[in-house]
């Protein structure tokens, strides 16, 4: 039998696959939390763009709608702006000077806000009374005439001017940089992109920031027939936002792409399965240098302890190879044998000797069956003379001779009330005029086993401790029932009692398990026996009976 092979194998099987288990279901774990984790951040994201997004057009748009309100609500700024466009930038600089310059020259509204707003790449305006159109830029904050507004990789925002009486007259329009928006998108997250849509209500694409093709394609599909994009074509495919802002003028949706989401968590469970597979065959290869080395030193130690088992007393162990406590252990068995060896040849003859004359001694002693045999016919010829009181207290004494001598550990209920009853018979027989005993038992709890000799302790206390002899109304009463599940036993007596000091201290012991100095051994015993067999189903509590003395009662829940 190869010892060290076998216990190497098992060692190392168990502690692998515990190893194993326990890494690849924390990796499992991990990688689903992180998976559901990335899948509540990537809606999370569609929502948070969604946000940004919509606060940043609608601040933006107000801009714009607060220009083309400003011009349409001032005569002088319309008035100015339809001069703009009718004269030359001499005559038009004179109009304004005559006109009072700051409130007629529309062209100084426009440059104070291309000024406070770094975000905005130019502002442009056009009439229905010239083909031409102003534009204010960083080339030229005062503005310029131009034939058309360019085509700059812009957010173009626009708002009608209609002044009082009129219908119309023109549009203003705000171009605002990508990048800032491209940047802010950008920054909610580094693992995920959110594709935005920006669409008017005239369903013309204002603003977009998607680099998927694919679902610009199925955007556009919508665009170009008139129609509002359908977001339920895609969220098979994107996890999506929408929302209708400035008063229904645009149509904003924000998509985020469930296929980066999976791969994006299908490289995370793959990055932790090579992680936990590398951690595992570093644990093996550890685990593998440890026992190897462990379990030829205890192979060692368990070949010299089975010679040993074999007889062969001279064996020691080599204690030069062992390390730790395994070193301890070798020396200990080492100066365990030799102390056995000393012990055997010094005490060894003497003992089978004195084994032999104690079995000697067994054998001479009266055999208990005898006893109770002898009690038998004792019984026997007192009750053939006449004699039926005294046939009854042998046949008691037998019984509980007979009940002693049994081998049995465990006893029903019914067997122990009905030695107990002829416990205390025996004393009344002694005393029959000053005791009185009552015993009763429910017939469902009749066949419930409970360790031999677990009440007649407590009976016997009543005797040693609670009884007077002087008084011609001693009582004492067993009572068995069940209650809610609960089987109560309860042992209840008229006798002296017990001092409130001494039954708060039994409590203590018995509920809440307080040690104390007491001579009723008996009581310890009975509590000890009940809760082995019983553990937290069981309790024993002491109180005193209403009318003078102690009750005893014991508690076990059914099971």
């Amino acid at each position: 039998m190869n010892i060290k092979g076998n216990l190497m194998y098992r060692l190392l099987k168990i502690y692998s696959i515990a190893l194993i288990l326990i890494i690849t279901i924390f990796a499992i774990g991990v990688s689903l939390v992180v998976g559901i984790e990335k899948k509540n951040r990537a809606e999370r994201l569609s929502q948070s763009a969604l946000t940004r997004m919509t606060y940043f057009v609608e601040e933006k748009q107000r801009k714009v709608n607060e220009l083309a309100n400003n011009i349409a609500e001032s005569e002088q700024y319309y008035q100015g702006l339809t001069s703009y466009f009718s004269m030359n930038d001499a005559e038009y600089l004179a109009y304004t000077l005559k006109n009072n310059y700051s409130s007629s020259n529309f062209t100084n509204l426009i440059e104070q806000i291309t000024l406070t707003d770094k975000d905005i790449d130019f502002i442009a305006v056009d009439t229905q009374f010239s083909k031409e159109q102003y534009l204010s830029d960083a080339k030229s904050l005062y503005g310029r005439k131009v034939s058309k507004i360019p085509k700059k990789d812009t957010l173009l925002l626009g708002a009608s001017i209609k002044p009082a009486g009129w219908n119309f007259i023109g549009n203003v329009y705000i171009g605002i940089n990508r990048a800032p928006i491209d940047e802010m998108l950008h920054q909610l997250s580094n693992e995920f992109t959110s594709d935005i849509f920006l669409i008017s209500d005239r369903h013309q694409l204002v603003y977009s920031n998607s680099e998927d093709e694919e679902l610009k394609e199925k955007v556009n599909v919508f665009l170009k027939k008139g129609e509002a994009f359908n977001i339920e074509s895609v969220k098979k495919d994107y996890f999506v936002e929408e929302a209708y802002i400035t008063n229904e003028r645009y149509h904003l949706i924000s998509f985020v792409d469930k296929d980066k989401v999976s791969d994006n968590s299908r490289l995370f469970f793959i990055l932790m399965a090579l992680t936990s597979l590398l951690i595992d065959l570093i644990l093996l290869f550890l685990l593998y240098r440890l026992f190897n080395g462990y379990v030829f030193q205890v192979n060692d130690i368990l070949e010299s302890i089975k010679k040993v088992s074999e007889g062969d007393r001279t064996v020691r162990i080599t204690e030069e190879t062992k390390k730790s406590e395994l070193k301890d252990i070798s020396a200990g068995i080492n100066d365990m044998m030799d102390n056995l060896n000393q012990f055997i040849r010094d005490n060894y003859e003497l003992e089978i000797k004195q084994k032999e004359a104690d079995f000697k001694a067994l054998q001479a002693q009266i055999n208990p069956h005898f006893m109770y045999n002898t009690l038998e016919y004792i019984r026997m010829s007192a009750l053939s003379e006449g004699m039926e009181d005294l046939s009854e207290v042998v046949f008691a004494f037998g019984s509980i001779l007979r009940n002693n001598i049994s081998k049995s550990k465990l006893i029903t209920l019914e067997d122990e009330l009905k030695f107990l009853e002829q416990y205390v018979y025996l004393y009344q027989m002694r005393y029959p005029k000053n005791i009185g005993y009552s015993f009763q038992i429910e017939d469902t709890l009749r066949q419930i086993e409970i360790p031999k000799f677990s009440l007649q302790p407590l009976i016997e206390n009543y005797f040693a401790h609670g009884i007077d002899f002087r008084r011609i109304n001693n009582a004492i009463s067993v009572s068995v029932y069940q209650e809610d599940g609960v089987l109560k036993i309860s042992i209840a007596d008229n006798g002296k009692g017990m001092s409130p000091e001494l039954m708060k201290q039994l409590n203590n012991y018995l509920i809440n398990e307080k040690e104390f100095e007491t001579d009723s051994i008996g009581i310890k015993n009975v509590n000890e026996r009940l809760k082995i067999i019983f553990d937290s189903r069981y309790q024993m509590s002491f109180k005193e009976t209403n009318y003078g003395g102690v009750t005893v009662l014991i508690s076990i829940v059914l099971e």
